[in-house]
């Protein structure tokens, strides 16, 4: 016969104990059964559990070097438990052993007594858990036993006010009479019944919780809601109150019930939901008054604490090309609300060594309207200065715009009139365009994606963008002329929360105008922080046999980048990418590919170092078949990028 030197019992009941120590005893239910060395049997329903001498110990099993260390098995099993079996302290101690013998038992303890409140919360009123350890094996063999007893049924279910018996809304909760009982359902039943009511007419019901009352001899509940659902009543007047400079006409705009309809509260925090949109608004509470003026109605009033309606914001870059740092940066100031009705008035200035640009933008809502979201006017003066062109002019454009939640489209009637100069091209130069630009978009995105820091880089989005902009211009005649782009963006993580993969593509095509002819600030260039990472801004693409090879532009482009984001620590990330592109002066992109090498190729890598504005980023990109001024040694190749935000 085998000899057991020492053995602890605990054998723990919960039968008797009240419903509210019980469900306090269990306050976080996220524990679970212990799980070292698994084994699990199911003891019989309605069986008293195994005794202790039944139990199958091995003397013989493998000694540990600490005295300390030890397994765990558990006969008995219950629904959801296997979810929650990693949160018990045995199960998480497995492999950091206690300082000494008694810590296992206080353990065990305290995992006993939250799976008996977990079986409880399933509706196992009657089951028991109970918990062996034998010290005279090494390790120490710690044996859980779970009786489970009957699972108890719901028989009866109401909601009562007095002698008034309530059962309309019963179909809306998750609790059926003769299904088991679940206290998840159970405790969220009286918030869902209150909302009902609330939504039909009645605006101060409330429904209680109240403890549910087991019948022992038949296995069964009854619940029974206590409430206080009130009279019915109708719309009264909505009351705005904490406005600053806001007028009150624009929320007021948002109220879709009419006075003397029946009651809803949906209704009531749809107005809420609206009005936040707009973001105007920082908070808004919704609160029913009884009407002064009749007793069958209801005012409605809403609480506002207003956004600050100015914001200033700003931006820097910084690129090392041909052998020379450029500096570039930009600078915002936007008034959400400048006549009080949610106007937002934008002046940006941008500037860098080789450009300079200073833009306005009014956009004034249309609330309430199906076709339009808005209508914008927008100014802007421009002086650019590149290798290929030299750029000065003034734009005006007019736009409306409709948005969807995950898509919009803008349309607009736009003038433009520049000087440009070029080495390349003899035509005037003075040029006037008026154009009808068409952008639309779709978007997906993650919880997370646009956030600062990580939570940016490893969520799942997708962006994409489609323009078409047809041209008249003072070229031959008022020639007409057609650009189309399409651009997307996406991400996807790759390993969760420590890898993703980020692609862009770009393609763009000019239709019925001859490269020749064509502006080259109308042009497709390649190249920059932007575009080819590894070639000076606008230098990837076919040049001119000139002494500056000046680039030349195409009327079609092909772009597409990749690059894979890797998480090191919370702080500091690093990013490997890679760029290939084509450049033509035809509306086929690729009609001088013939083989791999006819492309364009860039690598690069960087890091990151993320931060709540988003990441600020150090990447040095080489090209891997730089096609002009190949004299060049390797380092006065590399192009040096420092940004705030990704590239893509």
């Amino acid at each position: 016969m085998r000899r057991i030197i020492k053995r602890r019992i605990r054998n723990i009941q919960i039968i008797s104990e009240p419903f509210f120590r019980r469900f306090k005893l269990f306050r976080a239910a996220t524990f679970g059964i212990m799980v070292g060395s698994f084994s699990c049997v199911l003891a019989p329903t309605g069986s008293e559990p195994v005794s202790a001498e039944e139990e199958v110990v091995n003397p013989e099993e493998t000694l540990s070097k600490n005295d300390y260390d030890f397994n765990v098995h558990i006969n008995g099993e219950a629904p959801g438990l296997d979810e929650i079996v990693k949160g018990t302290n045995l199960y998480k101690n497995l492999k950091s052993p206690p300082q000494h013998f008694y810590q296992i038992a206080e353990w065990a303890d305290q995992d006993v007594e939250n799976i008996k409140n977990y079986l409880f919360l399933k509706g196992f009123f009657e089951s028991k858990v109970s918990y062996e350890i034998y010290d005279n094996v090494v390790p120490h063999q710690v044996n859980v036993r779970i009786f489970l007893g009957t699972r108890f049924k719901v028989a009866k279910l109401k909601v009562v006010e007095g002698e008034k018996e309530y059962t309309d809304q019963l179909d809306k909760i998750n609790i059926k009479v003769g299904e088991y009982f679940e206290a998840e359902a159970f405790n969220e039943a009286p918030a869902i019944l209150t909302q009902r009511y609330k939504n039909i007419g009645y605006p101060f019901a409330v429904v209680k919780p109240a403890p549910p009352v087991a019948d022992h001899y038949s296995d069964t509940v009854e619940i029974t809601y206590p409430a206080e659902i009130g009279e019915k009543k109708n719309f009264g007047t909505p009351i705005f109150t904490g406005l600053e400079r806001v007028r009150e006409t624009l929320p007021r705009s948002f109220v879709r019930w009419q006075q003397g309809e029946l009651y809803s509260l949906e209704q009531a925090l749809k107005v809420r939901d609206e009005l936040m949109k707009t973001g105007l608004f920082q908070s808004i509470l919704v609160q029913p008054k009884q009407s002064p003026a009749n007793k069958d109605e209801v005012d409605v009033e809403y609480t506002i604490t207003e956004e600050p309606n100015k914001e200033i914001g700003g931006s820097l870059n910084i690129r090392y090309s041909d052998q020379a740092v450029q500096f570039g940066g930009a600078l915002d100031w936007q008034h959400k609300n400048v006549f009080g009705s949610g106007e937002r008035f934008a002046i940006g200035v941008e500037a860098s060594n080789s450009s300079g640009m200073i833009e306005s933008d009014l956009k004034v809502p249309v609330y309430n309207s199906r076709l339009v979201n808005d209508i914008g006017i927008n100014l802007r003066l421009l002086d650019e200065r590149s290798l290929p062109y030299t750029k000065r002019g003034f734009s005006a454009e007019l736009s409306a715009t409709k948005k969807w939640l995950h898509a919009g489209v803008n349309v607009g009637l736009a003038y433009e009139h520049f000087k440009s100069s070029s080495a390349i091209y003899s035509v005037q130069d003075y040029f006037t365009f008026y154009s009808l630009p068409i952008d639309a978009y779709v978007t997906f995105s993650s919880q997370g994606a646009g956030l600062g820091g990580f939570f940016s880089d490893m969520a799942t989005y997708m962006y994409l963008r489609l323009s078409t902009k047809p041209h008249v211009g003072a070229i031959q005649s008022n020639k007409f002329f057609w650009q189309n782009e399409a651009n997307l963006f996406a991400s996807v993580p790759i390993i969760s929360d420590l890898c993703s993969l980020a692609f862009r593509s770009r393609f763009g095509a000019i239709f019925n105008i001859d490269r020749d002819l064509l502006p080259p600030p109308k042009r497709f260039f390649m190249g920059g922080g932007d575009s080819l990472r590894g070639y000076a801004y606008t230098q990837a693409g076919p040049r001119a046999d000139n002494a500056q090879k000046t680039p030349i532009g195409g009327n079609s482009v092909f772009e597409a980048g990749l690059e894979a984001r890797f998480k090191v620590t919370n702080f500091i990330g690093i990013n490997v990418f890679g760029d290939t592109g084509a450049l033509s002066e035809t509306v086929n992109p690729f009609k001088h590919v013939k083989k791999a090498d006819d492309l364009w190729w860039t690598a690069g890598a960087g890091v990151s170092f993320h931060t709540d504005f988003g990441p600020l980023r150090l990447d040095l990109a080489y090209p891997l078949n730089y096609k002009h001024v190949d004299s060049k040694k390797w380092y006065q190749k590399l192009q040096l990028y420092i940004r705030f935000g990704n590239s893509f």
